[in-house]
């Protein structure tokens, strides 16, 4: 059997759908056990007007928090795995039928999360690496997997009594995905499983500084448990440097210092694959610092996006003119398949000018797999992932080309092109 767990708050607009989608699914050994945390709308009437004995619901007399409420539903739970849904999303019908096939054929995965389908404000796939060695590694960094399509094994959770840390009202579900590594491997289904709907009403959009100060606890605890003591200051140009989020190259020093220390701790506990780890921790903090330093650069703080966007479409007008298609010069250079590095607005028009030819675009990649203003559904990969075989990668930063060639090429020996080679 399968426990189905949520916490729902005041989600009389989302509930019905994401009843159904567990009604529909095509595993139907399952309970759904629902903890309404003192919901003022009618959320409690909607659910209670299903049928199914199956729905078990619960109703918080006062707010009690997420994090509380979870716990409240493992204690209930019968199954021999837990999954997790929230009140706004939406299981697609093979969900669970998938992730008991895959725990039970792997068992020695102790959680097991699916791809999702961003709906709602934003749209997209959310993606996550199948290799256990690398989401055990990028656990130090952040959360790796997907908190609504966690399916948990319960005798981990009862053999270790690992359950939600109460102390974290946030970030708890990268808490847990640390603690169940510890004694289990990950594992994800390379397949959307999920559709997570993000609206402006989320923790995750309103309590972002509180969301960092817990995700923070976790990142502590891992350094903690490599036998590494972190100072708070230290501890948040650290979190800068999981998050990417560029600060001024000085405090690099700092994240070198732990960067070595992790590598030097790991040789001597064993826990992570050696040569992943390095080759992890290098790539990324070399991406890092170079970013650090390029921010502060004054080429680059005067560097205008519009006016480089303005140049490449000068040159792209006047090579039409002359006859010149870009699908053209790609199909001469033998490229039937691409990447394109970069998915703004120079990624939108290399894009648009590539539609409806025969040359295939596999995928984006950029730093910040937000920026897709290519296409809602483009798969958008960053330079940590493992980037599927294409016949080259189109660059389109022009200022930095050479920068980012570098880094592709210690990453890759798949081609790498810029823009000034698709209009010479």
């Amino acid at each position: 059997m399968v426990t189905i767990i949520a916490s729902v708050f005041n989600c009389e607009k989302y509930i019905s759908e994401m009843l159904e989608s567990i009604i529909a699914q095509t595993y139907a050994d399952w309970e759904l056990i629902i903890i309404d945390d003192a919901s003022t709308d009618s959320t409690w009437n909607i659910i209670r007007s299903y049928d199914d004995l199956r729905i078990k619901l619960f109703k918080n007399d006062e707010n009690m928090g997420l994090t509380k409420n979870l716990n409240k539903a493992l204690t209930l739970a019968r199954g021999n795995y837990i999954a997790r849904i929230d009140g706004d999303d939406v299981a697609l019908p093979h969900r669970l039928e998938r992730q008991v096939n895959y725990m039970e054929s792997h068992p020695e995965v102790g959680l097991a999360g699916t791809w999702m389908q961003i709906v709602g404000r934003q749209a997209g796939i959310l993606k996550s690496t199948l290799d256990s060695k690398r989401l055990n590694i990028n656990l130090l960094f952040d959360a790796v997997m997907f908190h609504p399509s966690f399916m948990i094994r319960k005798s981990i959770l009862d053999q270790y009594n690992i359950k939600y840390d109460e102390s974290l009202k946030y970030a708890q579900d990268y808490n847990i995905e640390y603690r169940i590594s510890q004694y289990a491997d990950l594992g994800n289904i390379d397949d959307v499983l999920m559709k997570y709907r993000m609206h402006d009403a989320q923790v995750s959009v309103q309590k972002k500084e509180e969301q960092l100060s817990c995700a923070n606890k976790t990142r502590k605890l891992i350094l903690n448990n490599l036998g590494i003591d972190i100072s708070d200051e230290k501890l948040l140009e650290w979190a800068k440097f999981c998050l990417a989020d560029v600060q001024d190259p000085d405090n690099c020093r700092y994240i070198e210092e732990i960067k070595d220390k992790i590598i030097v701790a790991n040789k001597q506990k064993n826990i992570y694959d050696k040569g992943l780890l390095e080759k992890i921790l290098q790539c990324k903090y070399k991406m890092y610092a170079e970013a650090c330093a390029r921010n502060q650069n004054e080429r680059c703080k005067k560097r205008d996006k519009n006016a480089e966007l303005y140049q490449f479409l000068f040159m792209l007008i006047h090579a039409q003119q002359r006859g010149l298609k870009i699908d053209a010069v790609l199909d001469k250079m033998n490229i039937k398949t691409i990447a394109i590095y970069g998915c703004d607005n120079l990624g939108k028009v290399i894009f648009n000018a590539l539609v409806g030819s025969e040359i295939e675009i596999k995928y984006g990649i950029d730093r910040n797999p937000q920026n897709n203003y290519i296409e809602e559904q483009m798969e958008i990969y960053t330079l940590e992932d493992e980037l599927p075989l294409v016949d080259a990668i189109v660059v389109t930063a022009i200022t930095f080309f050479e920068e980012i060639r570098d880094e592709l090429s210690e990453l890759t020996d798949m081609r790498v092109i810029s823009l000034e080679e698709l209009i010479q």
